[in-house]
């Protein structure tokens, strides 16, 4: 990738809930052209069908799942993670960055080319509006509040500006192209020593290819609140959620060399 389109969100007046909670930062602000490295060159513009706020979209009533998937589905490495090495995006605690101009990819049935990328180990599909998408307390999944177009694949109170980084780039294998979105060893709130490495593979073939890999997860969420799922507004799934008493899906969080698949319809 050339280059990355950035425009940086802040949480301005959300507050963490639970044990150890403060206040979120506030103020949003808007910045661009950090570059990335990498391989295949991206659009200057936004061009995608339903970009342009993907958490106040439309509900798109197409059912979203989230499963474990065969070894290798992500085609990163033998084990679907591997860490990127491009510019990390200039997300610190509470923050969501939108990347545009990405090449178009396929979620429940729409047509995209720009992600939130959240700190607290999040994509929101089609773009973010406002702080509120970088909330650090968990939901499950589906949930009519902001946020939605969600992909979930370690969603808790993370800090990248305590350790860590946060990267997009392209991975061009055997004549397919994938959007690469790589939290790499990023510590949980509150405790820099625990540490998650995580990343999103999102197929640019026309049809709707997306997997979550996991690479050395040393923790459970901060507080032990987590949510690995993935919704479109309407319709999604946990593959694994804990809030505090609320708890559904897998009773295991996912480990190193863990695949899960999004599939819809």
């Amino acid at each position: 990738m050339a280059s990355v389109n950035q425009s940086i969100f802040r949480n301005s007046g959300g507050t963490r809930t639970g044990a150890g909670g403060g206040g979120g930062t506030g103020g949003d602000t808007g910045s661009g052209g950090a570059a990335g490295t990498g391989g295949d060159t991206e659009a200057s513009t936004d061009g995608g069908v339903n970009d342009a706020g993907g958490s106040d979209a439309s509900c798109v009533s197409t059912p979203v799942t989230v499963a474990t998937a065969s070894a290798g589905s992500s085609p990163g490495s033998a084990n679907g993670y591997i860490a990127l090495s491009s510019t990390p995006l200039a997300l610190g605690d509470d923050n969501l960055v939108l990347v545009t101009g990405l090449p178009s990819f396929v979620y429940a049935g729409q047509t995209y080319t720009s992600l939130g990328v959240g700190s607290n180990g999040c994509l929101v599909v089609g773009g973010c509006v406002s702080g509120v998408d970088c909330l650090s307390a968990n939901q499950s999944l589906p949930d009519p509040n902001s946020p939605n177009q969600l992909l979930a694949p370690f969603w808790t109170d993370l800090d990248p500006s305590a350790g860590g980084a946060v990267r997009v780039d392209q991975r061009t294998i055997n004549g397919s192209t994938w959007i690469v979105v790589d939290w790499n060893a990023v510590p949980e709130y509150g405790t820099p020593a625990v540490t998650d490495q995580f990343e999103v593979w999102i197929g640019t073939n026309g049809i709707q290819d997306i997997s979550f890999s996991y690479g050395n997860i040393n923790g459970t969420g901060r507080n032990g609140n987590l949510t690995i799922g993935a919704e479109n507004g309407c319709q999604g799934q946990n593959y694994y959620f804990k809030y505090f008493a609320d708890v559904g899906g897998a009773t295991t969080v996912p480990g190193l060399g863990t695949e899960l698949g999004v599939t819809s319809p």
